[in-house]
């Protein structure tokens, strides 16, 4: 579960103690989670837009932009604390607050990280909504061993991380899944918007479980992650985080990142 860290937190516009906190319950919770740094909120548009994206596949009312001026108003009374915000919205009601928040450690960028590969789907993929048997389910395989835990479906093709987006690539092309088999998170977009303007190949089809060792490297994305290497898929090694590839979308996408602080 969630832990809210801030001093503050609100709920349908009214701004509470942290210590009365609950967690917000619901039949279907839609939820987004967004990354402060130097009281900025990152690419807030983009996942606002997402939001509303979720709330209508969902079926749950929400004011999107209210929620938006909430967003800022959170940011404001709690200050110097630049960590990941949660937002849940369920039909009626919605909270915000601040969450403990883990990056990962400079190691993880200058090596990569590892992985392992499991027959495992989420239930609506396109969409962000709250699920902890799925979540437990993940943090028992993850065990101390991994760093993230790739999703295999039927067909055999891994198509995302379980919190996190996922991209081969061999050479000047980059491999996703078809878009509307995953959750199209913020920092994918933007990661994949770079790689246009650097004059790579994207292509949407997938990489066969079978496959790996046709690829160059792959990396992760997410509002935690940034640009994220990985060194292993199960018994599949990579040297990711050496590649021009990955190198070039990481700096990018940190320089594209503070020029929003």
């Amino acid at each position: 579960m969630y832990k809210n860290i801030g001093a503050y937190y609100i709920i349908d516009g009214q701004i509470m103690s942290s210590a009365t906190f609950k967690p917000l319950k619901g039949d279907t919770v839609i939820y987004e989670v967004l990354r402060v740094i130097n009281g900025h909120i990152l690419f807030l548009e983009d996942h606002m837009e997402r939001l509303q994206h979720s709330l209508g596949k969902a079926a749950v009312q929400a004011d999107v932009k209210y929620i938006q001026e909430q967003l800022l108003r959170l940011v404001s009374i709690n200050k110097q604390m630049d960590k990941n915000i949660k937002l849940d919205v369920t039909n009626g009601k919605y909270q915000l607050y601040f969450i403990e928040s883990t990056y990962p450690k400079r190691k993880f960028y200058e090596d990569g990280v590892e992985t392992a590969a499991v027959h495992l789907e989420r239930n609506n993929p396109t969409i962000k909504q709250l699920d902890m048997e799925y979540k437990h389910k993940i943090e028992r395989i993850k065990g101390d061993t991994f760093f993230e835990v790739l999703l295999v479906n039927q067909q055999h093709k891994i198509i995302e991380g379980s919190s996190s987006n996922l991209l081969f690539f061999k050479k000047n092309t980059l491999y996703s899944a078809p878009l509307d088999e995953i959750l199209t998170g913020i920092t994918f977009q933007n990661v994949i918007k770079i790689s246009e303007t650097l004059g790579l190949e994207v292509t949407y089809k997938g990489v066969d479980i079978n496959q790996l060792d046709q690829m160059d490297g792959c990396f992760l994305t997410g509002t935690s992650l940034g640009v994220l290497p990985i060194k292993s898929i199960d018994h599949h090694v990579y040297d990711s985080a050496k590649q021009p590839v990955v190198l070039k979308l990481m700096q990018a996408y940190n320089a594209l990142s503070r020029s929003m602080q």
